[in-house]
């Protein structure tokens, strides 16, 4: 049996005092910028996205990111080449292209894959290593049968398979849908998948809107876990940036991914409904939250 040695016992003391597992060696997360908020401004001041990109980038890279989160139907092909050259100007990587897909209908599936496959094409030139996708709902948001669940999990291995031929990492991210009824969509793809083929994006957020505690689903996805997406949220209601005090107690997810090594993306996704008091710009808010995910995660500056 190992003995620990007196440097050991301490290192482990301070982290039972603070109430934290000691960290893992291998824990070094990278902070990205997801850009939805934009497309939010972009509609509420009434601007063309495609003449608009260049300013959000450049305030994305004085807030102080060096990572964005693209969602393909954002950046058509037509654009992609600009967007390209934008993301050169100001030093931005792209940490991941996403891209919704409907593989419940295995008709639907390799039409619907082939798109996802075609952004993640251009993603790769770029320098990003990851296709990040979310399922389709149902019309009307109705149930999946247990055939629908089989065919995702299912056409989720393929699509995986091509995506490792590429170099790169398939990504499961999930809205409100998958978590209903305790996470049942979810957790069927998760065990009926390959976790070689098949990695897991926790949107703690969507999460929680479904009615689902996202903490167990954290410890569930074991060291599938490759990216978290970060929103707060106060009695359901979305804030103007990452703060203390929501419903999700963010210092033990932190925890978490600390105690399992995480050196996936922590991506900052800020959205507000009618209702959410803002009062500052988004690039002061897309800050602030960048300065409070490097306190919370403990981040490398």
């Amino acid at each position: 049996m190992h003995n620990p040695s007196r440097r050991e016992f301490l290192t482990a003391s301070a982290g039972a005092v603070a109430g934290l597992a000691p960290a893992a060696p291998s824990y070094a997360p990278r902070l990205v910028s997801n850009v939805f908020i934009w497309t939010q401004e972009f509609q509420r001041l009434k601007l063309k996205p495609s003449d608009s990109w260049d300013g959000a980038f450049a305030a994305i890279r004085r807030a102080g990111y060096q990572w964005v989160e693209l969602a393909a139907d954002w950046f058509p092909p037509p654009e992609r080449e600009k967007t390209a050259a934008q993301l050169a100007k100001y030093k931005l990587g792209l940490g991941e292209i996403y891209s919704g897909v409907n593989v419940h209908d295995d008709a639907a599936a390799p039409r619907s894959m082939a798109r996802a496959l075609e952004a993640a094409d251009w993603a790769a030139g770029l320098g990003s290593r990851t296709l990040l996708v979310d399922l389709t709902p149902k019309p009307g948001r109705a149930r999946k049968s247990d055939e629908e669940l089989a065919a995702e999990a299912r056409n989720l291995n393929r699509l995986g398979e091509a995506v490792r031929k590429r170099g790169m990492l398939l990504a499961l991210h999930n809205h409100d849908d998958p978590m209903r009824d305790n996470a049942r969509e979810w957790r069927y793809v998760l065990h009926h998948s390959d976790p070689k083929l098949l990695s897991i994006c926790l949107d703690l957020d969507w999460t929680w809107q479904a009615g689902t505690d996202p903490m167990p689903l954290l410890e569930e996805a074991g060291r599938r876990l490759r990216l978290v997406h970060l929103r707060t949220q106060k009695q359901r209601l979305w804030t103007q940036a990452l703060e203390y005090g929501g419903d999700i107690d963010y210092r033990k997810v932190a925890a978490h991914l600390k105690s399992i090594g995480f050196d996936g993306h922590l991506v900052v996704e800020l959205a507000h409904r009618p209702e959410t008091p803002v009062t500052r710009t988004v690039e002061q808010n897309i800050r602030l939250s960048r300065l409070w995910a490097e306190q919370v995660f403990q981040l490398r500056k």
